[in-house]
């Protein structure tokens, strides 16, 4: 029975946060305000999903790495350095842990006053805004693009494979465009701490099982 319900765990999640969210910004303010407020309870919840998926990644590569060719590695070291820096980025590098202080050039370039990169604005240019543009660029052409040419580029299959890199079912990429979606119907300014962690639980869940799990995964 659980075996059987294992694949629709995360989307379940997802479904849960999104209509959740979106009746609440609009009939609950208070409540959804309360949940997206910062190190309130979505983002602690982004932060220990960039984590499991970070250790995942660290354990795929140290228990595979006799086993798989160079290109494995330096892709695998290169996801597992950016989701360090995701969820470096989310704790501030442990400021909000540890309570260290910013020093002046963070606390008058960073709308927040933290130790992080996301947040600051440099030149009039908030880099949050620029970061999230590129990469919705760049997650529409791995979601979009490089599931199609998997399915139909033998060339393109394989490189894929050799290099590690997961591809998402055709169920997974539904769970990408779900949230993304939803911002359009959501009008309330901290929607896109709900976009954060949906993007979050729907990377994980292709990390965690890709359409070629079998092949790049043993």
């Amino acid at each position: 029975m659980l075996e059987n319900l294992r694949p629709y765990i995360i989307p379940i999640i997802l479904v849960i946060i999104g209509f959740g969210s979106l009746i609440s910004s609009y009939l609950y303010p208070d409540f959804f305000e309360a949940m997206v407020i910062e190190d309130g309870p979505i983002e602690n919840l982004t932060v220990l999903v960039l984590l499991l998926a970070l250790l995942l990644t660290l354990y795929r590569l140290f228990s595979l790495w006799s086993k798989k060719k160079i290109i494995w590695r330096i892709m695998t070291i290169g996801l597992s350095l950016f989701l360090l820096f995701g969820f470096g980025e989310e704790i501030s590098w442990g400021q909000r842990i540890f309570g260290w202080s910013s020093d002046g050039f963070f606390q008058e370039n960073n709308t927040q006053g933290e130790i992080n990169i996301h947040n600051l604005e440099l030149w009039g240019i908030r880099l949050n805004f620029l970061i999230s543009q590129v990469f919705t660029v760049l997650l529409s052409i791995y979601v979009l693009g490089g599931s199609y040419f998997y399915r139909k580029k033998e060339n393109f299959r394989k490189f894929i494979d050799n290099a590690g890199i997961p591809i998402p079912s055709g169920f997974q990429i539904i769970w990408v465009i779900f949230p993304l979606a939803l911002m359009l119907a959501i009008s309330h300014s901290q929607k896109w701490e709900i976009l954060e962690i949906s993007l979050a639980l729907a990377g994980f869940f292709i990390l965690s099982s890709p359409i070629n799990k079998k092949i790049i995964y043993t």
